[in-house]
């Protein structure tokens, strides 16, 4: 009796053990918009801000007009980004350029909403923030 409940537990501490999830909390970014000299257009950065190297990262970012003319535009991103790489050091920018052109992609839509999702060995993250009135972005915390 004793044997077969050590196995039971030993099966439980396996499959739940080393599954244990990491903290909803982490984020690894902050994020800025820089102007394109010359011009009314954007540049979106995020920086590494988490206080550690990020290492084996991927994240999707994507960047939504809600206020858009076009209303099917309202309820998608206008503009989706894809990141990753084995390490992202402390203070790190990141900035998205234009497959095979090598030219950073300018914004010249308004951003109301800019969501990263992703995961990286230190843990899974899901980030999220809003544009105020001076073209700032402001981080929404998740409840």
């Amino acid at each position: 009796m004793k044997f077969s409940l050590g196995i039971i537990g030993l099966l439980l501490i396996v499959a739940f053990g080393c599954a244990t999830s990491k903290s909803a909390d982490f984020a690894p970014f902050d994020a800025r918009f820089e102007a394109v000299p010359g011009g009314g257009a954007q540049h979106l950065v995020l920086i590494n801000t988490s206080g550690r190297h990020l290492h084996n990262f991927r994240f999707a970012a994507h960047v939504w007009n809600e206020h858009s003319r076009y209303w099917l535009r309202q309820h998608r991103p206008f503009r989706n980004y894809q990141g990753s790489g084995p390490e992202l050091p402390i203070g790190k920018t990141i900035r998205f350029r234009l497959v095979g052109l090598g030219v950073e992609d300018s914004l010249v839509e308004p951003v109301t909403r800019l969501e990263v999702v992703g995961h990286c060995d230190e843990g899974k993250f899901h980030q999220v923030w809003t544009v105020t009135e001076v073209d700032h972005l402001q981080s929404l915390r998740p409840d």
